[in-house]
């Protein structure tokens, strides 16, 4: 989690502090390219980590009454996402999927009054939405050709 606001903090510097130099970095491949890299990386851990909570919740009330550690990994998700849309303009069709995710999540948030063991099969296959977009892109940027980013 150190390492995702850590991240975020540089990327606000950039974007408040020094708009021509972000302008300039991200005109060089190489430089996108790892940037992308970083954000997909940090999306994935995120991801995996919301998966694990969800996939090792026993009780309906660990799916309603959520940790301050997996409503920050939720928002560092978020925004990496959001930050990932706005720099880099070519979306594909699995960028996508974490919308499914984040609905599997708040299902059980939603529907208060609700039992039943569907909320954690809801919430523990949904989760793995969040996973797919970021592994997804990492395959992507793994099979595409270095000066097409």
């Amino acid at each position: 989690m150190v390492v995702c606001s850590a991240t975020l903090f540089y990327v606000h510097l950039f974007f408040i502090q020094n708009p021509f130099i972000f302008e300039a970095m991200m005109q060089n491949v190489k430089t996108r390219k790892v940037i992308h890299y970083v954000f997909l990386v940090l999306s994935l851990i995120a991801a995996v980590y919301l998966v694990g909570y969800y996939q090792a919740a026993e009780s309906m009330a660990d799916l309603r009454a959520l940790p301050n550690s997996v409503l920050i990994a939720v928002a560092i998700f978020i925004v990496l996402q959001l930050l990932k849309r706005f720099l880099f303009k070519r979306m594909y069709w699995f960028d996508w999927l974490y919308y499914f995710g984040l609905i599997a999540i708040l299902i059980p948030l939603l529907l208060k009054y609700e039992e039943g063991e569907w909320l954690h099969d809801v919430t523990d296959f949904g989760s793995l939405f969040l996973v797919l977009s970021p592994l997804m892109g990492i395959i992507m940027l793994l099979l595409k050709k270095e000066d097409t980013i």
